[in-house]
């Protein structure tokens, strides 16, 4: 059967938009050709429908949705069906050498006789010929416009197709005419043009010819418009943009153009303009075919310097107590210091960055590693994490710190310095934690202890990193640190004390800090007194304060006590508490929360008597607080949470709904702590 060469016209998807989404109007209970192809098991039966494209005897290939499937050897009922028509067809899948095949078990049956759509070729560049080679384009029909033959060897023909090798297969039905029209062409070196099936044969991918009406000379087809992007960037002095140009109809037979400008800098032969001078100017690129078609953009170049990205300084100055400038910003950075959510019980971490210097306090448990990768991967993008701190030995906080192929796996090759509680505890998290330690220390990290970065016997452990001009972080002295090396007894009294002081803002996360040492040894008492309004005055009553609740929120030992909220005077205060497991909606049986230690409503109406700006990982999510500039008031935004609690009668509290809530306004607070 011949081919009928307009059925392959090479139209627009959108005009065929409504038929192919529908599958060419399949039933619900067929199976698309996709899923046959890309989730099919061979030796199991399939029933699909599809526009029958190329006809091989007892063989055929259809379409659908621009994804192909091979027919083979149907019955004698096949016979009479045509290309265009549209067929419904039931058959066994299975696999020759690489190709999908369905080999009917019924006789195949018209579904009607025309496709309102016809099928869609899809013509395609020698540049673009390899990446085109896939599986979900194996089947389809293919359009490759002037190719020069190189070989015939019975049925396989191979040509050059602008310097990219295509081998074409010949059917059997088809050979003779095929094969006397392609020598034909080889001997006198003339470039063709031809419709025909991707296929596949083992790993070689193949244009399948099946009919010479398919096949002609090479048409001259000219450009006939050029669209070039972005039209109208604007660029400062400096700095370099690329164009590119979309050269139409796509299979012109010469899409090459050249790049030109009238002024303001100079452009490549790939569309890199570099901008040299401020002022408008106009790019302009002109096609090479004789055409005379040409497109044009124009860009604008400020007249000022290149935005520059922030950097870390290789080898920062170390000076008494302080270490820096450690970092020199970029033209745009802006800070954010973000609580992340966890999902499991009571975990911790927060990420502070600031352009290219970020900061990750604690990774959370071990369940929790892949939420805490996600977010360094999303804001490290210099393969450096500038500083690792991690607050003190519970799970809960450095279980996500167990192998350092988690951290490299994102992009992160390296940590330029880590700060830690020094001490020793027997768990198996904590010696995990420590192989991931020493695996950073040996390429290259910076390993500080916290007491001896607060004792600085030697001078040579800083307490405070002088990130930059106007930006400081210091670590605080709890009383409460133990010497490198030596056995941890009070975990949570140990937590690392982190301060960050910009323009007017202050922020102070210090992990789980308790009172177990009681009156006598109290860390929260000893800060305030130290460091407060009536010691060293790094915060007061006129400064933005920023606190992470210690230890959750919790009431342990006393912690969040009236001495600590008061010399505090908070502005904002962050709970890091997940939704427990007890209270997630799957398990409290309809009768809502059941717990209220984490955060502990007392601990938490000391916060609350001193701001209503309380928030919480359980209905917030994970929180972001950003400043603009050293000198600018947080903005706050929430992701909401992903774990849900029900309410008393069993209802689902909307995340959504109460993602940018106060938590004195939440459900959650309305059960358990009102």
């Amino acid at each position: 059967m011949g081919m009928n060469s307009a059925t392959y016209q090479v139209l627009s998807y959108d005009n065929e938009k409504t038929w192919w989404d529908n599958n060419c109007e399949m039933p619900t209970n067929y199976t698309s050709i996709a899923g046959i192809v890309d989730s099919g098991s061979d030796n199991k039966s399939y029933t699909t429908r599809g526009t029958i494209t190329s006809i091989e005897g007892d063989s055929y290939f259809i379409q659908s949705q621009n994804r192909g499937l091979y027919i083979y050897n149907t019955n004698a009922a096949f016979a009479g069906f045509n290309i265009g028509n549209v067929v419904d067809v039931t058959g066994t899948r299975t696999t020759y050498s690489g190709l999908v095949e369905l080999k009917p078990t019924t006789a195949t049956t018209l579904y009607q006789s025309t496709n309102p759509h016809p099928v869609v070729t899809a013509a395609v560049n020698a540049s673009d010929y390899d990446a085109f080679c896939t599986s979900a384009n194996i089947s389809r029909i293919v359009a490759l416009r002037g190719m020069q033959v190189t070989n015939i060897a019975y049925r396989t023909a191979t040509f050059d197709y602008e310097g990219v090798s295509v081998t074409g297969y010949i059917t059997n039905s088809s050979y003779s005419a095929l094969a006397s029209q392609l020598t034909e062409y080889k001997e006198s070196d003339t470039l063709v043009d031809f419709i025909g099936i991707l296929a596949v044969y083992n790993t070689t991918y193949q244009a399948r010819l099946y009919d010479a009406s398919a096949l002609t000379e090479h048409a001259n087809v000219p450009v006939s418009s050029i669209e070039v992007t972005p039209a109208n960037p604007t660029v400062n002095r400096g700095d370099s943009v690329t164009f590119s140009a979309n050269v139409l109809p796509s299979n012109a037979s010469n899409s090459a153009i050249v790049w030109s400008t009238n002024g303001g800098g100079t452009i490549d032969e790939s569309g890199v303009f570099q901008a040299n001078d401020a002022g408008t100017y106009m790019i302009t690129a002109t096609a090479q075919d004789g055409s005379g078609v040409f497109g044009g953009a124009t860009v604008t170049i400020n007249n000022s310097s290149t935005i520059t990205e922030g950097y870390t300084l290789a080898n920062p100055q170390l000076s008494g107590d302080t270490l820096g400038p450690i970092y020199v910003p970029g033209t745009n950075d802006t800070i954010s210091f973000t609580y992340l959510e966890m999902v499991q019980e009571y975990g911790d971490s927060m990420l502070f960055d600031y352009g290219n210097f970020e900061v990750l306090i604690d990774a959370g448990t071990a369940a929790d590693e892949q939420n805490v990768m996600a977010a360094l991967s999303n804001c490290v993008t210099d393969e450096c994490l500038e500083l690792l701190i991690v607050t003190h030995p519970h799970s809960d906080h450095l279980g996500g710190l167990q192998n350092a192929s988690s951290l490299t796996g994102v992009g992160i090759s390296s940590i330029k310095y880590i700060v830690d509680f020094g001490g020793t505890y027997a768990t198996s998290a904590y010696n995990n934690y420590v192989t991931f330690r020493n695996y950073f220390i040996g390429g290259g990290s910076v390993y500080y202890s916290i007491y001896e970065m607060i004792n600085n016997a030697t001078s040579l452990y800083p307490n405070i990193f002088s990130v930059c001009e106007g930006l400081t972080m210091r670590f605080l002295d709890s009383g409460a640190y133990v010497p490198y090396g030596q056995s941890i007894t009070n975990l949570n009294e140990s937590s690392v004390c982190t301060f960050f002081s910009f323009g007017n803002n202050r922020i102070l996360t210090c992990g789980d800090l308790t009172n177990a040492g009681g009156a006598s040894n109290n860390p929260e008492a000893h800060l305030v007194n130290q460091y407060g309004p009536s010691g060293l005055g790094l915060w007061d009553d006129t400064t933005t304060n920023i606190v992470k609740a210690n230890h959750h929120c919790s009431g342990t030992n006393g912690s969040n006590g009236a001495v600590w909220v008061n010399g505090l005077t908070p502005d904002y205060v962050f709970v890091s508490a997940a939704i427990i497991s007890a209270n997630r909606s799957e398990n409290t049986g309809g009768e809502g929360p059941t717990t209220s230690q984490h955060p502990n409503a007392t601990s938490l109406a000391r916060y609350l008597a001193k701001t209503s700006d309380v928030y919480c990982n359980i209905v917030n999510g994970t929180s972001h607080f950003n400043f603009d500039s050293f000198t600018s008031d947080p903005t706050l935004s929430f992701d909401g949470r992903t774990l849900d609690y029900s309410d008393a009668a069993g209802n689902i509290v909307s995340a959504e709904l109460e993602k940018d809530f106060h938590f004195a306004d939440s459900s959650f607070y309305a059960q358990l702590y009102a």
